[in-house]
């Protein structure tokens, strides 16, 4: 059945239009990065969104500080195809740009573009491999126990430093390193620091590992000592200062000595000796020069005298020869007093007791001898006296006397001497008196 349509009737055309998303989100540019806050530069558009029909094509943007796929939130107000950001950002942060035609649920986003706040590393990591060494020497390699962390943006990057002065001054750039352990390529001949630094942006703005040490010891010098006070007659052992002593060292002595002192005074034996000095850090020293302790010298015997002549009553004096004399050699006597000749005959006063010593050339001297008892010369009788004489008579032929204080232990010698009992003084007046008569008659 047809409508009839009369003029002045009233009618409305009702068109149906189909709406279709973009395909292309388009395309952005200008990302950025900066050492810390700042405020970043346009955003621009390379290309439109494209693709899709009907609606309205509409563009927003969205920003996020999680990272370049999630966290974004709509920037308010914002519909260009290019967006200048309007302030300062203190982080990292992601912009898009979406696109729509019909639903904004249905839009789809460019790539993103990261605007890079870089911060610096907070942990600059862990290095290890300290050494210590006695001398000069080729240090090993430092290995890392942790990279460094903490921090965005950038490029994370290593460099080496060194320093002769202390672990935490006087560091220099080692040319050339970046990686992450190091090798110290050549000797070194003092103690050396070494440390890594890391930064992201800047790199006066690094942190830096705690410093490894490699240590040159000092060795010690050889050591020396004063002169040696030699083994004595009396002391069998000698003596010698170590110079610069310190307690803290250790002193090895080859071979080994009597004793070494608090203050570094050492006592040894007689023999020839060398010795080395260890100090705290466990460095030993080349060997000493020789040091020689002589043999103690030799202490003479206690001396012994011969047979002893002892006084006459012609001689005051006894005498005897040592024994064994040695004539390099002095020989004391107590009380003094007696001499001897080169062949060691002594000569000592009469009626005392002697005892000697020896003392050889090298100053040693001996204990004293026994006794030697010299008598007392012998007493020389008065000249005897003749008490009265009984001169001879014409019936005695012989004179007499006495004589006076007759000692019958003593031998009596008469001038002339008569030779037996047939002789007797004369008593004949015709012989004089110093003649002898025999029998009565006159004889010299």
């Amino acid at each position: 059945m047809g409508v009839k349509m009369e003029k002045g009737d009233f009618f409305r055309v009702v068109t149906r239009t189909t709406c279709s998303e973009p395909t292309g989100a388009g395309t952005m540019e200008n990302p950025e990065s900066n050492c810390g806050s700042f405020n970043p530069g346009n955003i621009w558009y390379h290309t439109h969104g494209s693709g899709g029909s009907g609606g309205t094509p509409t563009y927003f943007w969205q920003k996020s500080t999680t990272n370049s796929s999630s966290g974004f939130s709509t920037i308010s107000g914002v519909s260009t195809v290019g967006y200048n950001p309007p302030s300062t950002i203190t982080q990292t942060t992601w912009y898009r740009r979406g696109y729509y035609r019909c639903d904004i649920s249905a839009a789809i986003y460019t790539p993103t573009i990261e605007k890079t706040v870089i911060t610096e590393p907070t942990g600059a990591g862990t290095i290890a491999n300290p050494e210590s060494n006695c001398g000069s020497f080729n240090p090993g390699n430092i290995w890392y126990n942790t990279l460094a962390s903490g921090g965005s943006g950038g490029t994370p990057t290593y460099f080496w430093e060194k320093s002769t002065t202390n672990s935490s001054s006087g560091f220099s750039t080692i040319s050339g390193v970046s990686t992450v352990g190091y090798d110290p390529p050549s000797t070194i001949t003092q103690t050396t620091w070494y440390r890594r630094g890391a930064y992201r942006c800047d790199i006066s703005a690094a942190i830096y590992t705690s410093a490894i040490e490699k240590t040159v010891n000092s060795v010690p010098s050889a050591p020396t000592t004063g002169s040696v006070t030699q083994p004595t007659c009396a002391t069998s052992t000698g003596s010698f200062q170590i110079n610069g002593y310190n307690a803290s060292n250790t002193y090895v002595f080859t071979p080994s000595v009597a004793s070494t002192s608090g203050s570094g005074l050492v006592t040894a034996n007689a023999g020839t000796y060398t010795f080395t000095v260890t100090n705290a850090v466990g460095c030993i020293s080349s060997a000493s020069s020789n040091i020689t302790v002589n043999a103690q010298p030799a202490t003479p015997s206690a001396p012994t005298a011969g047979a002893i002549t002892q006084p006459t009553c012609a001689v005051a004096t006894g005498s005897f020869t040592i024994a064994s004399y040695n004539a390099s050699s002095s020989y004391t006597f107590t009380p003094i007093g007696p001499a001897v000749d080169g062949s060691g005959v002594v000569t000592l006063a009469a009626g005392a007791t002697y005892t000697f010593t020896e003392t050889n050339a090298l100053g040693c001297e001996s204990t004293a001898s026994a006794d030697v008892v010299i008598d007392a010369q012998p007493a020389t009788p008065s000249a005897p006296v003749a008490g009265t004489i009984t001169q001879p008579s014409c019936g005695v032929a012989t004179g007499s006397f006495t004589i006076a204080s007759y000692n019958a232990s003593s031998t009596y010698t008469f001038t002339p001497s008569r030779t037996n009992d047939r002789w007797k003084w004369s008593s004949n007046p015709s012989c004089r008196n110093d003649i002898y008569f025999y029998r009565n008659e006159c004889r010299m």
